[in-house]
């Protein structure tokens, strides 16, 4: 199993130029209501998300991670409004180098056993008919977590790389 450790979000993936997808896990500790784009004004309650998606344009996996850490950037896609939120953040990174979209085949493995609680969100532009590319994690366990999305990756024939971010 590899597991990147992030002290600093300048150090993230800084020595890979690899396009691939990616999962950010995603801690939203109180209900947040927010306007996101066309989607208009929604509720995130309160809890873990999977976001996936790819990094198939310039910047690979490591320009379009970093720009998901930063707090302030001009909202583009639907997760950049949930991101730039107060108190909501990324606490883990799942991701694996590939040149070819996966994010709904990695979706779909993960859909079938976490709900979406906001039809549409980051899938207005899904191949497959995606409901949403923000799922909901009911469980306790971080580390449950973790292995899942490991799992899901290793599903689709993909090799997981972990970065953890969590510090509570």
């Amino acid at each position: 199993m590899k597991h990147a450790k992030i002290p600093r979000q300048e150090r993230i993936m800084e020595n890979t130029t690899d396009k691939g997808v990616y999962t950010l896990v995603i801690s939203v500790p109180s209900n947040s209501s927010l306007y996101v784009g066309r989607l208009g004004h929604i509720v995130i309650p309160k809890g873990l998300y999977l976001y996936t998606g790819s990094a198939i344009g310039p910047g690979g996996l490591k320009g379009r991670i970093r720009r998901h850490l930063r707090r302030k950037k001009k909202k583009f896609w639907h997760i950049d409004y949930l991101l730039s939120s107060k108190n909501v953040s990324i606490k883990a990174i799942v991701y694996s180098s590939i040149s070819s979209r996966l994010e709904c085949k990695v979706n779909g493995s993960l859909s079938k056993f976490l709900s979406a609680p906001v039809k549409g969100f980051g899938s207005s532009d899904c191949a497959n008919s995606c409901t949403s590319h923000l799922l909901r994690y009911n469980g306790r366990s971080k580390s449950s977590l973790i292995n899942f999305v490991r799992e899901s990756y290793r599903r689709c024939g993909l090799v997981p790389i972990i970065a953890q971010i969590w510090c509570n």
